[in-house]
């Protein structure tokens, strides 16, 4: 078994059907382990930025419309980033093509469960 990493430098673990992820924010640390591609992210709220600026820059048009608070802004960028780092691609796929409002994923007009 060897650790490698993808084109977008996420770690695998090559030949096996395990997968992993992980994510830490302040003093937490959070770790994903499964038989599947999967995304884990933590965040903490921090108040006083521009978070309605990167939304209109960065979020799909729904979730531009859901943020009204910075508790708002940060459950859409947890869900949103742990979804990006299941695809594998992380921050550097076009993450204004994915809604995370609802319980399906819309990526590029196809929602994903």
């Amino acid at each position: 078994m060897h650790l490698t990493v993808n084109p977008f430098g996420k770690p695998e673990l090559q030949n096996t059907p395990f997968y992993f992820n992980m994510s830490r924010s302040g003093k937490h640390l959070v770790f994903y382990f499964g038989p599947a591609e999967g995304g884990i992210d933590i965040e903490t709220i921090r108040p006083s930025a521009p978070f309605l600026e990167i939304a209109k820059l960065h979020f799909h048009s729904n979730e531009q419309q859901f943020i009204s608070s910075d508790l708002d802004f940060f459950t859409l960028w947890t869900r949103k980033e742990a979804i990006l780092k299941a695809m594998g691609t992380g921050l550097q796929s076009r993450i204004d093509d994915i809604d995370t409002t609802q319980n399906c994923i819309l990526k590029m007009g196809v929602y994903m469960k």
